[in-house]
């Protein structure tokens, strides 16, 4: 296999961990809504940079959704239609 190969399967793996980390995040948020970012960054085994990273691109792509206040809020898990 030559290097460029390998840059892709290197690359094609680091997204597939990306998913999985955003669908551990909604998975988690689905049942506990109040989540902290400190919780979701020990499910995950990401940085909290990391878990709020997610969450932006979450929003972004409109599959998340925070309601109220980031104190005493909640998230809203938007599901796919």
């Amino acid at each position: 296999m030559g290097p460029e190969a390998q840059l892709e399967d290197k690359e094609k793996s680091k997204e597939k961990g990306k998913e999985k980390s955003k669908e551990k995040i909604l998975g988690y948020l689905s049942v506990n809504p109040s989540a902290t970012t400190a919780e979701l960054a020990e499910i995950t085994k990401l940085s909290i940079s990391g878990v709020e990273k997610n969450i932006r691109e979450l929003k972004t792509t409109g599959r998340l959704r925070r309601v109220g206040a980031d104190k005493g809020g909640h998230w809203e898990v938007i599901e796919r239609a």
